[in-house]
């Protein structure tokens, strides 16, 4: 039986034994399956005695809490043990256990989220861009993929739901949408703290308190405090530049991150409460790595810092920082109606401030360097009215968003062959410093609602539900620009734009200003079958939308006023089957899926003279695929999990510069093989604790980063396997009341496999950011 919480935002429980692998993939594995099944009904018998069973899992994905197994989508759930249990660190580390997702750090950062899924995908992670997909901290819309990779200091589930989304969120997205759903005070003093250490230096720390409710006459209130850090040295060494200094940063890839959050849930009345959340994320680090991967023999002295493969130590001019503050201001109130209907309203405000300073060419010399500053604002407002009448649930909205932002983004190149101690950066001596500002202001306001109607005939036994949804979206963007050179000594003119403004002479030229206004309508369709209570078949179609714009990092003011990129569309049909067998011992799900995409936004950069991009419209482009998910409870203490996603993308229609690239552009972000295997082990339970191990081999295949085939080639992400495991021993009584211990110890990418995670194609040199190499530690754990 689903437990029906007074609100629809009462904490999700831990009911999930892991991943609750989701919507997925392929005829070809029946054989297996039927294998697998005969395996399982002998071991049944086996075990006859006891009771073993998947737990249900419930989620909020269509804005009531409902059985995931019911919901007509492919989504993947990850509860707080599975969080703990599998020690994500952030959210890209879940996208290896999903499949046909990725989700990464941004390009040249450790702050920014590139996502993707089912192959769309937003690869420009410059703040002006829309992305592809949603992510909400409950319920508010995170609106730009800069800043989007923040620590969430008190997670209680993870939701990825896959294909267009708009007629259920705030926010309309073609590839789908990410749901961080936090915990909620429960109004009982008691707690958790975590202490890990791990190589590289690593330290973390982790906070949780509930106090006892306090009462004010008939109102209750309840509060929760959370606070986290983590810091570990770099693992790539930054060596001396040259013979007269040392570089400001001796190590990359470090971390040094806090984050803070505060929650209040007053209770008014049994049918209304007020639930107000404060969050607060800080990163201060070095940059990440921007590894010299291959060069063109233009700049012949940089071929000595030509690596391939992954290095533990560098020699770069000024990598200086990678800094990012948020902060964020929620207030969610529920009025309870009537027993079928309630009235909900979602206020926030974020405020975002970013500043990084980067070495873009991977060697001890000052050749090129790029700096931004960001500060980013938004206010949303939402208000939804959710109920249930004559066998029809309904959800409809009214959504705003308004969007501020401002960026400073100078680039710097000097060609001096390393004998230069200047930062250009700031645009001193021995420089040519090219400065581009860019900003924008956006208002967003859409209408959405969705219908589930099961009809109430005898003959059809509550087994048919027919799901209509649609949204209306108006959107205004007004953005600007401003772009000079300053030119502080001799340079070759014919490198450089027709305005350069010497240091404290001559004017810099008014921003450009343009603006436009987009609307769209986009439906939704599902039907779905239950043929029993342990299987569904479903089928959906939706539209997913993306508006145009204009690109803040483009060659040129004229290219930014007169060539914006159009809207993108994409229509997703989608066929799945969800089911449970042998008394809820094995769930499996799989879906089929394509996605035509019209329109498709697309980025292209260069380096001539200085790092900007192109961003143009593919015309037409078909992406399909399958997915396949299964957890099984083998016997009592042992569970498997394994997921399969494949995916094919082509090109119908690419036209760019006046060259059809149709048949040679590769769609980005598009693996045809990714998978996961997992194993979680109860080994022994005792009076001492329970012992308890996960072991996981994650697959990636081989995809590029961009659609061009030059582009490609030289950042493209080979095939590579993750190996990750954990030993957990839990459940240690310390003989105080109820308190515990918990000890764990973990390993990531234990056969220090070496892969990499995006890159940068420059015009005369490529730069590719590489992941993590073998990490461990352990970690303590105290409840009380």
């Amino acid at each position: 039986m689903y437990k029906n919480p007074q609100t629809q935002d009462a904490n999700i429980k831990k009911r999930a034994p892991s991943v609750l692998l989701c919507c997925s993939s392929s005829v070809v594995i029946n054989t297996f399956l039927s294998t697998l099944l005969l395996v399982f009904v002998s071991i049944s018998a086996a075990n006859a005695q006891e009771k073993i069973a998947l737990e249900e899992v419930i989620v909020a994905a269509q804005k009531r809490l409902e059985g995931v197994q019911d919901v007509p989508m492919a989504i993947s759930v990850f509860d707080s043990a599975n969080i703990d249990l599998s020690g994500l660190g952030d959210v890209t580390d879940i996208s290896a256990r999903t499949p046909n997702v990725i989700l990464k750090p941004s390009l040249g950062g450790t702050t920014g989220l590139t996502s993707a899924i089912r192959g769309m995908i937003t690869i420009n992670p410059s703040i002006n861009l829309e992305p592809s997909v949603g992510v909400y901290l409950d319920g508010v819309n995170i609106a730009r993929s800069v800043g989007g990779l923040f620590d969430v200091a008190d997670l209680a589930q993870i939701e990825v739901i896959k294909g267009p989304q708009g007629t259920l969120y705030g926010k309309s997205t073609t590839g789908g949408a990410i749901n961080l759903i936090t915990q909620r005070p429960v109004g009982k003093f008691g707690g958790d703290v975590m202490l890990g250490a791990g190589n590289f230096s690593l330290s973390h720390l982790k906070l949780g308190i509930d106090t006892p409710s306090f009462t004010l006459g008939s109102t209750k209130l309840s509060v929760r405090v959370n606070y986290m850090a983590r810091e570990r040295d770099g693992w790539v060494r930054n060596r001396r530049v040259n013979a007269f200094s040392d570089p400001v940063n001796d190590d990359l890839n470090n971390i040094d991150s806090r984050a803070a959050r505060i929650a209040l849930l007053l209770e008014l009345s049994e049918d209304m409460d007020v639930f107000y959340a404060y969050d607060q994320s800080e990163k201060k680090q070095n940059p990440t790595y921007a590894q010299l991967t291959s060069e063109s023999g233009v700049y012949d002295f940089m071929a000595a810092h030509v690596a391939e493969a992954r290095q533990s130590e560098a020699s770069v001019y000024d990598a200086l920082r990678d800094d990012i503050e948020s902060e964020g201001h929620t207030v969610n109130f529920t009025w309870a109606l009537s027993d079928n209907m309630t009235f909900k309203s979602i206020s926030s405000y974020r405020k975002l401030d970013f500043h990084d300073q980067l070495d873009m060419d991977g060697t001890r010399f000052d050749i090129y360097h790029s700096e931004r500053i960001v500060d980013f604002d938004q206010v949303m407002q939402e208000f939804q009215l959710l109920g249930a009448i004559a066998g029809i649930k309904y959800v409809s909205g009214l959504h705003f968003l308004y969007e501020n932002a401002d960026v400073i983004n100078p680039v710097c190149l000097n060609s001096a062959e390393g004998n230069s101690s200047d930062d250009c950066v700031f645009g001193l001596n021995d420089a040519n410093r090219f400065m581009q500002n860019y900003g924008f202001e956006n208002i967003t306001a859409a209408v959405f609602g969705q219908a589930d109607w099961t009809p109430q005939f005898a003959s059809l036994q509550d087994r048919l539900t027919l799901s209509v949804g649609v949204r209306l979206t108006g959107e205004e963007k007004e953005q600007y620009i401003q772009k000079f050179y300053e030119r502080a000594r001799t340079a070759d003119d014919s490198i450089l734009a027709s305005i350069i403004v010497e240091p404290g002479q001559g004017p810099i030229p008014a921003p450009v200003i343009v603006e436009d206004t987009f609307t769209n309508v986009s439906p939704s369709f599902a039907i779905s079958w239950k043929f029993t209570n342990d299987i569904n078949v479903y089928g959906r179609i939706a539209k997913g939308w993306k508006s145009g714009g204009f690109n803040g990092e483009a060659p040129s003011a004229n290219e930014f006023r007169d060539n914006p990129f159009e809207e993108e569309e994409v229509i997703a049909a989608e066929l799945g089957i969800k089911t449970r067998f042998l008394k809820d011992r094995i769930l499996l799900n799989i879906a089929a899926f394509q996605n035509n995409v019209v329109d498709m936004q697309l980025t292209t950069l260069t380096g001539d003279p200085f790092i900007s991009s192109t961003v143009a419209n593919a015309g037409e482009a078909t992406i399909q695929g399958a997915e396949l998910e299964l957890v099984a409870k083998v016997i009592a203490p042992l569970t498997i999990i394994f997921s399969y996603g494949y995916l094919d993308g082509v090109f119908d229609e690419y036209t760019l510069g006046g060259v059809d690239m149709s048949d040679s552009a590769i769609v980005p972000y598009a693996p045809h093989h990714s998978g996961n295997l997992g194993v979680e082990w109860k080994i022994v339970k005792g009076a001492f604790g329970v012992l308890s191990a996960k072991f996981e081999a994650n697959f990636v295949g081989e995809y590029v980063v961009y659609s061009q085939p030059d582009l490609a080639e030289s950042t493209r992400i080979d095939d590579y396997w993750l190996f990750n495991a954990r030993i957990d021993l839990t459940d240690i009584l310390l003989g105080i009341d109820s308190n515990s211990l918990k000890i764990s110890l973990w390993g990531k990418n234990l056969d220090d496999e070496d892969y990499r995670l995006n890159g940068i194609p420059l015009d005369y040199w490529t730069v590719n950011y590489i992941g993590e190499p073998r990490t461990y530690g352990f970690d303590f754990t105290y409840g009380f």
